[in-house]
């Protein structure tokens, strides 16, 4: 029986015909030409319909490719020329010069580090926001540092302190009367110790004091009033001999008048 053939002569196959298992071959295949009918990438497919969808499919996976390709950037090769070199750098969004980059620096840091940061940047070719992004986590961790490192040194004046009034024990108010009668006396012949001993100077974790409140400070005021003062001009051996109340000072705040 000779197979019902199309207008063009090819034989006509049913929308649904198609291999039933096996190793048997599409009979959709033989619309083919001869050069194709051989190729193993159509036997897979049972009816021209699911090689009409692939191909769709296809076609819809290689735009969406071709647009992924012409947003990429491409490796950079190992012998590539310094236009190719340039070119990548600018893709990946090095800029031309060092000042491009946008660095913020910790306020109150020395401002010779945003040079050297911005030409190492450039010279290892990062890219703005990476080294935007890079200063700034920089900046957090030495902020942190510095916050630490000032909590401690707050922390050791304290503690000086605290053993200064131990160390002097009975002796503070004395000592400290002594220390504010020499600073008066120095006062009087050089002006600038006043403003010396109310210089601030920062003991770390925001907080400031004066130097003439330093441990260093007093014990050095206080030596320079024992060897300056006469005995009767220190707390506790007035003239006549009479037995004098010790003051209750503030401790240790030396320079109160």
């Amino acid at each position: 029986m000779e197979p019902e053939l199309n207008a063009d002569g090819t034989p006509k196959v049913a929308p649904d015909a198609g291999a039933t298992g096996g190793n048997e071959v599409p009979a959709w295949i033989a619309q083919l030409p001869d050069t194709h009918k051989e190729n193993e990438a159509f036997k897979g497919f049972k009816t021209i319909g699911d090689l009409a969808s692939d191909y769709l499919t296809k076609g819809t996976e290689l735009e969406t490719l071709k647009g992924q390709v012409a947003n990429s950037i491409p490796k950079l090769a190992e012998n590539a020329t310094e236009e190719q070199k340039a070119a990548f750098r600018a893709a990946i969004g090095v800029p031309d010069k060092a000042d491009d980059y946008e660095v913020e620096l910790i306020e109150g840091m020395d401002n010779s580090l945003a040079p050297w940061f911005k030409n190492t940047a450039l010279k290892l070719g990062m890219p703005k926001e990476m080294a935007k992004g890079l200063s700034a986590e920089w900046n957090g961790m030495l902020q942190e540092f510095l916050r630490t490192q000032d909590e401690a040194r707050a922390t050791a004046h304290n503690a000086a302190i605290e053993k200064l009034k131990n160390d002097w024990g009975d002796n503070a108010n004395a000592n400290a009367e002594t220390i504010k009668i020499a600073c008066q006396t120095i006062i009087k012949d050089v002006p600038t110790y006043d403003a010396l001993l109310k210089t601030e100077v920062d003991v770390g974790g925001g907080k400031k004091v004066l130097l003439g409140d330093t441990p260093a400070m007093q014990e050095l005021s206080l030596w320079i009033g024992k060897k300056m003062l006469p005995d009767t001009a220190l707390p506790g051996n007035p003239p006549g001999g009479a037995v004098k109340t010790e003051p209750k000072m503030e401790y240790p705040s030396m320079h109160k008048t």
